[in-house]
Formats: structure tokens, sequence, C-alpha cells
């Protein structure tokens, strides 16, 4: 198998087509494609259909897309960590005065965690490869 390029005429995102030919590939597309050629294979990660643009010259990935992508990833995952550590903290609080150092530990963490999305992205604006971006895992607070 082999991937082929192509774009809806006069935009500049492009999708990949995973096919056994040029020929196979041409067949799905319409009058309203261009047919751009074969590209080597995506980066190992699966970016969407979204990453990949039309320089003018040749496929390239669209690193801010990816970043983007990358991003919201991570606003989910903390997302979810921020509702478990909403769950200690009330369970924390529930215990009243016994409860107080942990809660604190608690606020800490979740300081940190709404903290964290404006560092993550300086990280990856940093970053110049797509591969590098996909394969980034934040390191999140501890107690």
């Amino acid at each position: 198998m082999k991937y082929y390029a192509y774009r809806w005429i006069g935009k500049k995102k492009v999708s990949i087509m995973r096919r056994e030919s040029e020929e196979a590939c041409r067949a799905r597309l319409s009058e309203k494609h261009e047919f751009l050629g074969e590209v080597e294979g995506p980066p190992s990660g699966v970016f969407g259909e979204s990453s990949w643009i039309w320089d003018g010259e040749k496929v390239v990935c669209d690193l801010v897309e990816i970043r983007r992508n990358k991003i919201e990833t991570i606003r989910t995952m903390r997302n979810e960590k921020l509702k478990e550590t909403d769950f200690d903290w009330v369970n924390h609080s529930s215990r009243g005065s016994s409860g107080a150092r942990d809660r604190k530990k608690v606020e800490s963490i979740k300081i940190k965690l709404r903290d964290m999305i404006p560092l993550q992205e300086e990280k990856l604006n940093l970053m110049t490869d797509a591969n590098q971006i996909e394969s980034y895992e934040p390191e999140w607070p501890v107690e």
C-alpha cells in the first residue's frame, strides 16, 4: 500500500489516501479534487486530515494544527484530573480540621493543573517535529 495526497481544488488542506496504486487513488477522486501525488507515509501518529497542507510544492505537516490537537488532548486529560481533585477536595473538606492539610495539598495541585495549559503551549511551540509533538507527555503535578 502507498500513500497519495489530494485536496479540493484551490484549498490548502490536504487529505491522504492509502491505496494499492495511483490509479486506484485517482479512481476515488472527482473533478473537484486535485491529485498531488505519492507521499511518504504519515508520521507514526494519526493527526487527522487537518494536519496536512499543500505548501505550493509538496505536502507538509501543519505543525500549528498538530500542536492545537495535542493541546486539546492535554486539556481533556487535565480536565479529568481536575474532576478527580474536586472529589478529593470535597472528601478532605468533609473531615473538618483533620483534613485541612490534605485539602491544602489538593488545592495546590488544582492550581498547578489550572496553570498547565499555557506552560504546555510554550513547550509545544518550541518543537518543530510532528513526531516529537505527538509523543510529548506533560509532567503532571503530584502531591
